[in-house]
């Protein structure tokens, strides 16, 4: 890539020599002639993103029989099936004391095992209540625990055998609550993982060009208002992005009505969010905030927050259940990866100016 920069005093001498040196039936070059640092980090940032995207492999699991690879029209992402079978045999061969290392650690960080403070730097919310945890509950949580960290490790070496960078698992009736933490753990090292595929390339867009991971999750319409809850399982912890420590951020504990567990990721009031869903190879995107969150027993401990949107043309359906949430306002950024990609997007977004 070569890059003059505007009102260097040898912008127009060197523009001369350089252009006998470039060999013109080489495609892809790129000539940045700017005087904004940052807006040529912002470009570079989005053309490594597309070529990540691009050549991304997806390893969906499924119990369909065998098929061959196929290729996303428009993204160039490669899907790769893999029989269920493949991803059972990879879960029991994880080893016993790695995956019960990584089930205390989820356990301690959630305060599950009896701790209060969980990881260190833990604060309350206003208004938030401390959660004891019942030593009844905490034993049998340590074994779901265990299963959830087996599923999370296998999946981890599928796709390391498989060499893919993402997953979608076709089937989700059939693995249970395992997934919704091990999703959790996926996201954070920046590995996308969803039940639909064009949740997970959402995903792998989202985390490629924003590096940070979004979340997938089921919408909880309020009808005839334009605000909703978003609960699911799947938020990832590291929601500032993936160099960033979690902090004692969220909490690991019952389900609603003491079924199963799942995880909540702590939200502050007026924490700005962008909604997004990739539907028939075009990018739907709306802005929101967050009006409510609370982290109480009462709620369930799953990831709940209640979210109000801009209702502008180009959002997703407000009852879609593939769409992805991603913390902050990535509106820009997600425009101008889609017009590299070739994705239609919302004709009002889109300006490439760094943020």
């Amino acid at each position: 890539m070569d890059v003059l920069f505007q009102g260097h005093r040898v912008f127009f001498d060197a523009f001369q020599p350089l252009h006998k040196t470039w060999d013109l039936k080489r495609k892809r070059y790129l000539l940045a002639s700017t005087n904004d640092p940052e807006w040529l980090r912002t470009g570079v940032r989005l053309l490594k993103a597309a070529c990540q995207v691009k050549n991304a492999r997806v390893c969906v699991v499924t119990d369909e029989p065998p098929a061959a690879d196929s290729v996303h029209p428009q993204l160039g992402t490669t899907f790769h099936p893999v029989a269920s079978a493949r991803l059972d045999e990879a879960i029991r061969k994880v080893n016993d004391q790695e995956a019960a290392a990584v089930a205390a650690e989820y356990m301690h960080q959630g305060r599950m095992d009896g701790t209060i403070e969980g990881t260190s730097g833990y604060q309350k919310m206003v208004g938030e209540k401390w959660y004891l945890v019942d030593p009844a509950f905490a034993a049998k949580a340590k074994q779901d625990t265990i299963a959830v960290a087996r599923f999370y490790l296998g999946c981890r070496d599928l796709l390391a055998a498989e060499k893919c960078q993402a997953l979608t698992l076709a089937n989700r009736a059939k693995y249970g609550p395992a997934p919704v933490l091990a999703f959790s753990g996926l996201a954070d090292q920046g590995i996308a993982a969803a039940f639909d595929r064009d949740a997970t390339l959402m995903l792998l867009m989202a985390g490629a060009v924003l590096e940070r991971a979004g979340f997938v999750h089921g919408p909880l319409a309020n009808k005839g208002k334009n605000v909703f809850v978003a609960s699911y399982f799947t938020c990832p912890t590291r929601l500032a992005g993936y160099d960033f420590e979690p902090p004692a951020s969220f909490s690991i504990g019952p389900g609603t009505g003491g079924k199963g567990f799942g995880i909540q990721t702590r939200w502050c009031k007026g924490d700005e969010i962008t909604r997004l869903q990739l539907k028939d190879s075009k990018v739907l995107m709306t802005k929101g905030k967050v009006c409510y969150t609370d982290i109480t027993a009462k709620d369930g401990h799953c990831t709940a927050v209640i979210l109000e949107l801009e209702n502008k043309a180009g959002r997703p359906d407000i009852e879609a259940s593939n769409c992805v949430i991603v913390c902050g306002n990535c509106t820009n950024e997600i425009s101008c990866l889609a017009r590299l990609l070739d994705l239609d997007f919302p004709a009002a977004e889109g300006v490439l100016v760094p943020r």
